[in-house]
Order: structure tokens, then sequence, then C-alpha cells
């Protein structure tokens, strides 16, 4: 048996504890510490460190097949990941470096093989940083740094204050007490200052803006704005990929944060609109870049996994169907298939009342309802893949 099958099979055993064992968390954390033990070299090592520290929480069982899930996603990602964590358990990495692996797997859209990079070069180099500091007084680094920090803080301030500038003139569109200025006119402001950020390489500074712009103008999406929200972000997110991978997937990362953050505070349209500019990106990508859109189904993904709402899984529906039509190549084919397993998984978890089977069949009727909106022709994916598939492995 391949380490492979050997893993995802563990992942059913867990899947099945839990459960057995969902309303005796003490009973369920023996039956997995058990199963984590039997894994493979290196996730053994790797993953019981993990569930040792995370055990004693309350949502752990939900954490580590989260974490799990997300390993597993396709063999050929395993392939390296395994590598990877073979060089990490090698150079004895701290219980503090695994455990912040852990928390970046669980908690953000970002490529394994990438947090594992990231932690593998933070240890195995110095950094840049360190080496500029080495050639510098104490007095000029603290120059530095204050310089870099008064740098950071107008740029802020700045940019929140474009941005009130904004959301005055829509708010008082038609009053009488109306600010002179187009409202394009003042969001071309906007970018303007979010590009100069993104041509620094400044990811906190991308970071910052991402959630400021999104909170800012979310709410006025779709009704004085033209068209949705993506249609400002479409352009910052072109200039982020051609500036430098990082930033834009620092664009998505915070995206996925602010849609975790608005299922937890059961904001349901702050979600669901930024799911949307998601799902568009995917689907601007697919040719272009499907490494972008790959990050952009992990994040819908780990919201349907969380939120089950049907809106929801129909974005993650949709963002599979386009693919499944446009690229027929190997490496998309692959992720579509790994896009219908999330989808399976995320059938079979759901709660809030619903029975599988009739959760599924309303995420294909929002998914049917809004094809033509994002030019998707979605009846051959249902068919070939959502109905026939979905449903036997349900059944079954």
């Amino acid at each position: 048996m391949s380490i492979f099958k050997n893993f995802k099979d563990s992942i059913k055993k867990i899947n099945s504890q839990t459960e057995q064992f969902k309303k005796n968390h003490q009973m369920a954390n023996i039956a997995i510490s058990k199963i984590i033990e039997s894994l493979p070299m290196p996730f053994d090592t790797f993953l019981g460190i993990v569930w040792g520290g995370i055990q004693k929480d309350d949502n752990s069982l939900q954490e580590i097949l989260k974490i799990l899930k997300r390993i597993a996603n396709n063999e050929s990602s395993f392939i390296q990941i395994t590598s990877r964590i073979n060089i990490l358990i090698e150079k004895n990495v701290s219980y503090n470096d695994i455990m912040e692996i852990a928390t970046q797997i669980k908690n953000s859209n970002t490529k394994i093989t990438t947090i594992l990079d990231s932690k593998l070069n933070e240890i195995l180099t110095i950094s840049k940083e360190t080496l500029d500091i080495g050639h510098k007084t104490r007095k000029e680094v603290k120059k530095l740094r204050s310089e870099l920090k008064s740098d950071n803080d107008n740029f802020r301030k700045n940019f929140k204050g474009r941005l009130q500038l904004v959301i005055k003139n829509l708010k008082t569109k038609n009053q009488s007490n109306y600010v002179f200025g187009s409202v394009n006119d003042l969001i071309d402001d906007v970018i303007k200052l979010f590009k100069e950020r993104i041509e620094k390489w400044d990811v906190a500074s991308v970071k910052f803006a991402t959630k400021e712009l999104f909170d800012s103008l979310y709410q006025f999406s779709e009704v004085e704005i033209s068209s949705e929200l993506y249609v400002i972000f479409k352009d910052l997110f072109s200039y982020a990929h051609s500036q430098r991978n990082r930033l834009i997937g620092t664009m998505i990362e915070e995206l996925s944060h602010i849609m975790l953050e608005s299922w937890e505070n059961s904001n349901n349209e702050r979600a669901e609109k930024a799911v949307k500019i998601l799902l568009r990106l995917g689907i601007d990508f697919i040719d272009r870049d499907l490494d972008i859109t790959e990050d952009c189904a992990t994040a819908i993904d780990n919201l349907a996994g969380d939120m089950f709402d049907p809106k929801i899984l129909a974005k993650q529906m949709l963002l599979a169907s386009s693919i499944f039509e446009r690229s027929k190549n190997s490496k998309s084919q692959e992720l579509v298939k790994g896009m219908i397993h999330n989808i399976k998984w995320n059938c079979r978890l759901v709660t809030d009342g619903y029975r599988t089977s009739a959760y599924l069949k309303k995420a294909i009727t929002h998914a049917q309802s809004e094809k033509e909106l994002y030019r998707i022709n979605f009846r051959t994916f249902k068919q070939k893949l959502v109905q026939t598939r979905i449903s036997f492995k349900i059944k079954r």
C-alpha cells in the first residue's frame, strides 16, 4: 500500500472515530492518538507533536481533520510535503516551529509546500536583514527602522483618509451636501496608493490595504459602485501578480481571513462578497496561472467546510465547473478531481439540520441560478461530475 493511500485511509479512520465518540472527547482523543502514532514516517512524528499541542482544545478534532485534509489534497503535492517534513525533522525543528506550521496550514490558504519552504529557509539561512545590519551601526539601523515605520504609518493614514472620502461621496451621492468629485476618480486615487505599496513589495501594507479596501466598500458593491467589488480588485490582482507572486498570495490570504472572520461573526453578507471576489479571481487566472486559481479554490473550500451555507458550496462548484470546461491538461484535471473530493467531504460534514442530499441539491440550484453571471456552462459539470459521482458516493 502506498504512503498516500495509507495516509488517506487514516483520515477516514479519524473521521469515523470522531463520529463514534463525538459525545466523548476523551475517548476520541485516545482513539485518534493511536491512529496518528501508526501513520508512516515522518507524519507520525510531525502530526504527533501537532496533536499533542491541540488535543485539549474544544475544536481539536475538527482542527486535526482540517490539517490532514489539506495535506492529502492530491498525491503530487503530498509527495513534496513528505519530502520537506522529512528535512525539517532531520534538522531537529523545534516544537514552536511545528506548531507555527500547523497553525498556518489550518488557518491560511497558502500552499503547504510554500509554508514549509519558508520555515526551511528561516532555519537554514541567515536573513538578508541580519546581514545588512552587520554592516551598519546600531544608530543607523535604529534610524532606518524609524523611517520605515514612519513611511508605513503615513501610508495607512493617507490610505484610510482617501477611502473615507470615497465612502462620504457614496453616502451623500443623492443629497444636497454631496462632495464634489467623481467616485471613480476618488477610487483611482486609492488604487494608485495601493499600487505604490505593491511596487515597493511592502507585504504588510498590501495586507492592510486589502482589508481596508474590502471592508470600506463591500457594503456598496452591486449598488452604488458599478458591477461588483471585483472590478476594483481586478486591476490590483493583476499588478500584484506581475510584480511578485507573494503579493497576490498575501491578498488572497487576507480575503480568506476576512471570510473566516465573517463566518465566526455571522456576517454572511461580508463572507459572500469576499467569496465572489475569489471566485472571479480564480476564473480569471485559469489560463494565466493555475496556481492562483488553486489558491482561490482552497480558500473557498476552507469556508465551505466551516460555514455550511449552500450559497458558498455553490461558488465552489462554479469554480470547479469553470476549470473543468476551460482547461483539459493533467494539472487542471487533477485540481478538479481534488475539488470534487472536497465538495463530497463538505457535504458529508454538513450540519444545521440539513440532510446531505437536500444540502447538495440546494447548492446545485444556487449554482445553476448564478452560472450566467459567471459565464459558466454548469450543465456538463453537474451531470458528469457532481450528480453522478457525489450522489453515488453519498448513497454508499
